[in-house]
């Protein structure tokens, strides 16, 4: 199966020992799941009617505004950021993502809570953070409490 889905430089990696058995088939998943996801973005990002949630947030990010949104329900303002490149990506496949996971690691308070602590001392974030101000910040969470409430709340004081 692996063989079969593997991108050639996948292959590559796998015949060098660059990469496991494992690694490969995550980094398949996170392609399918990308290709899965532009498609998504871009015909339902596309359709006529705008939800008035995708509204207000297109409108946040016209004023320069950081703003998180939900990259599994907010086409509209995902694929708005991505034409005009305001998007960042910040959920677990990326390193902006929360290490810690729900429920095994707590409830939903409890791992924002403790992303808050681990980010204080994850200095190469930490110096790069500016970079996310005016950014569209995607993750699965919101609206619900996301780290990338945090985020925006540090992007937006730290930011130039």
């Amino acid at each position: 199966v692996i063989q079969a889905k593997a991108t050639p430089e996948i292959k590559s990696q796998l015949e060098t020992g660059e990469v496991s058995i494992n690694q490969a088939y995550q980094q398949i998943k996170k392609e399918e799941f990308v290709r899965k996801r532009e498609a998504q973005i871009q015909t339902k990002g596309s359709a006529e009617i705008v939800p008035d949630e995708d509204a207000k947030l297109i409108e946040a990010m016209k004023r320069g505004e950081t703003i998180v949104l939900n990259m599994n329900t907010n086409f509209h303002a995902l694929k708005y950021a991505k034409d005009n490149n305001l998007y960042q990506q910040i959920d677990r496949w990326t390193d902006w993502g929360n290490p810690y996971n729900l429920p095994s690691d707590g409830n939903r308070n409890e791992v924002c809570d403790a992303f808050v602590i681990y980010l204080k001392y994850k200095k190469s974030l930490l110096i790069k953070i500016h970079e996310l101000k005016g950014k569209a910040l995607g993750c699965h969470c919101y609206p619900s409490r996301c780290h990338g409430d945090h985020l925006k709340q540090l992007a937006d004081e730290k930011g130039n």
